[in-house]
């Protein structure tokens, strides 16, 4: 019997996909997208990942956690599926691999001058490799150690208790000058990785506990993450320090000394690494499903190997760091559509063939 995914292993992997490098941006974009008490608008935007995470909870109940490509089969032929399954394949494999470069870049223009993106990346690959090669209960033992190596980072942020000033978040809420739509959308993608979930019902156990977990994952990453650190960015920098900084949450931590050591900002920022390996991992390990589906023919390992390079070929087309950011903007739009569409789409197909079913089964007992 295949090990199953336990219910708390679900909702970590969903918090460790969503959360990532954005975070250290996401104070900024709040205050661009809502104005002053933008961290509001964060818990506000929150509410689209959890309409989808039901429409994703209702296909599993619904599909009585049968996998996509079954639910998709019923309907449609599978000669037609496969052309889409592959686009699909490539897009979270991009989506992947963008990520990690973005991660590179990053780390190379604020802490590592020397430090090459391409060494950086095709460490990040290795590493792919052999976590999606070893399958998902693996990924998810993985992403549990790296939850518990990483989540204590949180709480220096209560340092700045004695920092925090109510007059800074305003009595007035959402004023000052907005970008609700291009802002609001960048809030989004600070939550998206979550939607893979779609593609794990065969691997978890198929209970409400399983259900809930999904919900929980993203409860976690909005109200003891994102508006958490949000409020208190919003609390302890003024709204122009908050417009112009690129990272504030980094800014933030900067102010922090301990005896013990010097720039805490950057050992911060290196833990998150392991949360945005994560994020790699599982889009890498959504579209090797996805692309095995494609091309059944292909062996397991051989499949993952082929994605990494042509991922990593496609990924030096964008070269600097503001390239990659449009990118992910870009894909991160189409990942959004794809996020809401995918749940719906298969909710419909789910309520056709039961009525072609049913329907069927009515003739049957008319002609008997």
């Amino acid at each position: 019997m295949k090990e199953k995914l336990h219910p708390f292993q679900i909702a970590v992997l969903i918090y460790m996909i969503q959360s990532g490098i954005t975070i250290f941006s996401l104070p900024r974009i709040a205050a661009g997208a809502f104005g002053t008490n933008g961290w509001i608008g964060v818990a506000i935007i929150s509410i689209i990942p959890m309409i989808n995470i039901l429409l994703i909870a209702l296909v599993f109940h619904y599909g009585k956690g049968r996998s996509i490509f079954e639910i998709f089969e019923d309907l449609i032929p599978k000669f037609l599926l496969r052309p889409f399954f592959l686009c699909l394949a490539f897009l979270w494999c991009i989506l992947g691999i963008l990520v990690g470069k973005n991660f590179g870049l990053l780390f190379k223009m604020l802490y590592f001058p020397e430090l090459s993106p391409t060494v950086y990346l095709i460490f990040t690959l290795i590493f792919v490799y052999f976590l999606v090669s070893k399958g998902l209960y693996q990924i998810g033992k993985t992403t549990i150690i790296f939850f518990f190596m990483t989540i204590w980072s949180v709480s220096i942020m209560a340092l700045y208790v004695a920092e925090f000033k109510l007059a800074r978040l305003t009595p007035f809420i959402f004023k000052g000058e907005k970008e609700l739509f291009t802002q609001g959308l960048e809030i989004l993608n600070a939550f998206l990785g979550y939607e893979i979930i779609i593609l794990i019902f065969p691997y978890i156990l198929k209970s409400r506990s399983s259900i809930k977990a999904m919900f929980y994952g993203n409860l976690f990453t909005t109200f003891v993450i994102y508006v958490p650190i949000c409020f208190i960015a919003f609390g302890v920098l003024s709204f122009e320090q908050l417009k112009n900084e690129t990272f504030p949450v980094l800014t933030l931590f900067e102010y922090i000394k301990f005896p013990f050591i010097e720039r805490i900002e950057s050992l911060i920022f290196s833990l998150f690494s392991l949360k945005a390996l994560i994020t790699v991992v599982m889009f890498y390990w959504a579209g090797d499903q996805v692309f095995r589906y494609s091309i059944p023919q292909i062996k397991p390992k051989v499949s993952i190997i082929i994605l990494i390079i042509i991922s990593f070929g496609i990924s030096y087309i964008p070269r600097f760091l503001l390239d990659v950011g449009n990118w992910l903007k870009l894909i991160g739009r189409v990942e959004a559509i794809i996020a809401m569409g995918l749940p719906i789409i298969l909710l419909l197909i789910i309520g056709i063939t039961t009525i072609k079913r049913k329907r069927n089964e009515s003739k049957n007992g008319e002609v008997l």
